[in-house]
This record gives C-alpha cells, sequence and structure tokens, in this order.
C-alpha cells in the first residue's frame, strides 16, 4: 500500500457501497429543492443538473445576494431539500443564521471543500445537514469520465446521492466521517497546492522550456486564477500539516 495512504486511508477503497455514476431510483426523493448562490459556479452547476432530471422546472426555488429576507425566507420553507453554494467563508455563518428553518424532514446539503472546522458542533440531533463535495471544478471538466463527488455517509441521503451523482454525471465517493473526508482533502487539494506552488517558484528559476515546466506553469496559474478565499481555506485544513510532515518524510524516504 502507497505510504501516504496508511496513514490517511481512502473511504472509497473500504467501503463496501458501489453506486454507478448513472444509477438512481425510479423517482426522485425531493420535489421542491432550492439553490442557495445559484449564480456561482457550483450553484449554477448543479442548477442546470436540477433542469434536466425535474419533471417541472417550477419546482425549483432560487435565490441569491438580492433577494430580501423574506424572499429568501419564503423560497427556504416552500422547499423540502436545500443546496447551499455559497462561498465557503459564509457557509457556518449562514447554517448558524438559519438553524430554525431546519427541522423536521428539511434537508441542507452542503458543499464545502473542508468540512471538520465549518460543521464542528453543528450536526446536532433534528439538524439534517447532509455534506457533499464537487471534487472538480465544473467550468473545467467538461468531461464526465473525469468528475468525482464526494459524500459523506448519512441514512439521511435516502438515494438523494444517486440523484446528485446523475444530475452531475459524477462518479460518487463515500466517506464515514467528515475527518475521513478532511484528511483525504489534505492531500489531494492542501498538499497538493503546495506542491505544486513550490515547484513552480523552483522552475522559474530556470527558462521554464520543457513540458513538465510548462504543466506546473499552468497549473499554478489555475491556481492563481482561483479564489483565493477559498485557497486559504483549503490550507486550513486541520490535517494539512500533518500531510505535509508526511510527503517530506516520504521525499526524503524515496530511493532516486
Amino acid at each position: 500500500m502507497n505510504k501516504m495512504h496508511e496513514k490517511f486511508p481512502c473511504r472509497n477503497q473500504q467501503s463496501p457501497r458501489k453506486v454507478h455514476m448513472y444509477d438512481f431510483p425510479g423517482s426522485i426523493p425531493f420535489t421542491n429543492p432550492c439553490i442557495v448562490g445559484y449564480k456561482g459556479e457550483i450553484g449554477s452547476f448543479l442548477l442546470q443538473g436540477l433542469l434536466r432530471i425535474m419533471p417541472k422546472a417550477s419546482s425549483i426555488w432560487c435565490y441569491d445576494i438580492g433577494a430580501t429576507k423574506q424572499e429568501q425566507l419564503s423560497r427556504l420553507r416552500k422547499a423540502d431539500v436545500v443546496f447551499l453554494c455559497v462561498p465557503i467563508q459564509h457557509t457556518r455563518r449562514w447554517i448558524v443564521d438559519h438553524q430554525s428553518v431546519f427541522r423536521g424532514n428539511k434537508r441542507l446539503i452542503e458543499q464545502a471543500s473542508v468540512k471538520e472546522p465549518i460543521l464542528k458542533g453543528l450536526m446536532r440531533p433534528g439538524m439534517r445537514i447532509l455534506s457533499m463535495h464537487l471534487l472538480f471544478r465544473p467550468s473545467a471538466t467538461p468531461n464526465p469520465e473525469d468528475r468525482r463527488v464526494a459524500f459523506i455517509e448519512s441514512p439521511q441521503w435516502r438515494g438523494a446521492d444517486s440523484v446528485i451523482a446523475r444530475m452531475t454525471e459524477s462518479q460518487p465517493i463515500y466517506y464515514a466521517t467528515l475527518q475521513e473526508h478532511d484528511r483525504e482533502m489534505a492531500i489531494i487539494q492542501a498538499l497538493t497546492h503546495c506542491v505544486v506552488k513550490a515547484l513552480d517558484q523552483i522552475h522559474s528559476t530556470g527558462r521554464g522550456t520543457s513540458y513538465m515546466s510548462l504543466q506546473i506553469k499552468r497549473l499554478a496559474d489555475r491556481m492563481a486564477a482561483g479564489d483565493p478565499e477559498l485557497y486559504q481555506w483549503i490550507q486550513r485544513n486541520p490535517y494539512a500539516a500533518e500531510a505535509i510532515k508526511l510527503f517530506q518524510n516520504t521525499l526524503e524516504n524515496t530511493p532516486i
């Protein structure tokens, strides 16, 4: 087994649960979804997916910046499932401010790249908070075979996870806990971004004419063009330091 995965196990390698990217129940397990933040990249992508599978577009509720408080509450109350697609730095505050809305059978599906720091203390009985994470940038990943969507396992999904995999044309990956997800993301995101930035700095001292130098620069430029707040949150992953230390140890012990 790869040494990096001995300490950061991937749930998808262990979970007995297998879901094909195109399998989903004959009936959609929600009737009135609402997308909060539908103008952003993730929100608009999920909206397009809902429009493909929902029998009536009039059943889909949305709001973004500009909606009044009254409009927001009205649409939230009409929804049976809410996709929260606000910027990561606003996710926790939004959930805290709207806790009273999410009682009974209404489900909230959040999208944050880092889970534990944002959701700590919020996963209480009576709060139906579900966690997913698109492991790709929709605008830069046109090929469905390159798409993965992560879910934190919960009996409250009740088939909605399979529908989301279908509407995003993504292969689902399951994690048992928020911590397991964040440990994996410490490698996939935090460590990878760190290494790419470091390699780009080193390669920039030369002429940068090799194929690998150009690919590294493209990746670094793509990261620089992204949301700086998001990248800061990714580096705040509570397991990022462990992942970097593990990488350093692995590098020192890898034969050249």
